[in-house]
């Protein structure tokens, strides 16, 4: 608060500028959170209003309440109406970038209202990763997505692979709020209790509110927080502040995960409704995978499964396909392929790969950065590559590709080597799938460097 007070004390006045509906736009969205923060909390002194203020004759008319006039008053008087017009842009950008910091402290308990607005923000992202956790672990995880894929046997077998044009931009709010709060319902109910406690990234169910560890909230205080999140996404163009009305807002903390789990009770209440009347293609949707907005979908069905989305998704919804080719699609860091034979064929995708320039992606041996940092980097790119790629060729060649990498940004290749070897070493599952000793591997791998 003493920082945002701060910069508007640089860069606000209202004099001579009671005619600017800009004006009001900012005054009104900086005053809405430093006023709701007064009514809450009595964090600032009250300040007798002048009525015959003319810089507030305009201002007063909007339905706000004399207790905020009074602090807006005390905000603005004294400035220089020079130094806020030059740094009109600057005062929206800092309102705005306070307001992701204060907006989700709001709607939480009273008993919430004392720690510190960053813990409450990190609270709701945690709450909702454990939620997503619980429908579905393995959707955010490629490896699990080739596991299951490694099963299909069916040359019959077509790919539709699409993701969400409008669901950051037009789903309106009171789906988004049906869906999570139906789901908070849910889960609250089946674990017979109302509360949950959350201390760091670990998230429990309290059935007493009794826990004295982390901080406690209500399944009212998740819903009014959601509710917050959405009625409050404003955007600053063409000299003017616009509120969203439509759409899951982009930019803040938990936007992923209220986008995630609002599809997720979609595809749940579709399933459950249809897999009860006995509908055959509802238990098609096994080989079903999406990630936030990406959907991939493999079956002999999958026409049939396009035409069932109309009616598992809003119809706000707008599926755009982003595969070519049935046998053929990418999908997040995964290219997947149905051979003639009827198996899958997976392999690592990187869309730089089809770049016309290059792309810098790891640290320089001579840069000030440590070198520990890119060797550990090419480690996770290594078991990225063996868990991705279902042929071993495919994987040499992208092993090789990332040694070749490193040693033109002049990584000795001594020490590349050693970390090939004990990244093998360290993963003894690259072994076991590919069926050859690691000292094979990393013999091939080196061959041709």
């Amino acid at each position: 608060i003493s920082w945002i007070m701060g910069r508007i004390k640089q860069n606000f006045s209202i004099k001579n500028c009671c005619g600017s509906r800009l004006l009001i736009l900012h005054i009104h969205s900086a005053s809405m959170i430093l006023g709701r923060l007064i009514f809450h909390k009595n964090v600032f002194p009250s300040v007798i209003l002048n009525a015959k203020c003319r810089s507030f004759t305009e201002i007063s008319l909007l339905p706000w309440s004399t207790k905020l006039l009074e602090i807006m008053h005390s905000l603005v008087r004294n400035y220089t109406w020079n130094s806020w017009k030059r740094n009109l842009i600057q005062l929206a950008m800092v309102i705005e970038l306070m307001r992701s910091e204060i907006n989700l402290i709001l709607m939480g308990s009273k008993k919430n209202m004392n720690g510190s607005f960053m813990d409450t923000s990190k609270d709701i992202v945690t709450t909702l990763l454990a939620m997503i956790k619980l429908i579905d672990s393995s959707q955010y995880r490629t490896h699990l997505v080739v596991q299951q894929l490694s099963t299909v046997n069916n040359p019959e077998c077509k790919i539709f692979c699409a993701d969400f044009s409008s669901l950051f931009t037009n789903l309106p709010h009171d789906v988004v709020k049906d869906k999570l709060f139906c789901l908070f319902d849910l889960l609250f109910r089946n674990a017979g209790s109302e509360y949950i406690v959350v201390q760091g990234r670990n998230v429990r169910y309290d059935r007493n509110n009794s826990s004295i560890a982390g901080r406690s909230y209500h399944k009212n205080d998740l819903k009014l927080i959601v509710d917050f999140i959405l009625q409050n996404s404003f955007a600053y163009y063409g000299g003017r502040l616009y509120q969203q009305n439509r759409g899951i807002p982009q930019g803040n903390n938990a936007s992923p995960q209220i986008a995630d789990l609002t599809l997720a009770v979609m595809e749940f209440q579709h399933i459950r409704n249809n897999v009860g009347i006995g509908h055959p293609l509802s238990f098609s949707l096994n080989r079903t995978f999406r990630y936030i907005d990406d959907l991939f979908h493999i079956s002999d069905k999958a026409d049939e499964f396009v035409r069932l989305t109309s009616d598992m998704y809003h119809h706000s919804l707008t599926l755009e396909q982003t595969n070519s080719e049935p046998t053929e699609a990418a999908f997040l860091d995964l290219s997947v392929r149905v051979t003639q034979s009827g198996h899958i064929q997976t392999s690592l995708y990187n869309k730089t790969d089809d770049y016309s320039f290059s792309v810098i992606r790891y640290p320089h041996f001579e840069s000030n950065i440590p070198i520990s940092m890119g060797l550990n980097t090419m480690h996770g790119e290594i078991v990225r590559i063996y868990r991705n790629c279902s042929s071993f060729n495919h994987f040499l060649e992208r092993v090789r590709l990332i040694a070749r990498y490193f040693i033109s940004i002049k990584y000795p290749k001594e020490i590349v080597f050693s970390r090939v070897y004990s990244t093998l070493n360290r993963n003894p599952n690259v072994s076991l799938k590919y069926g050859l000793p690691n000292s094979e591997i990393c013999l091939r791998v080196t061959n041709k460097l």
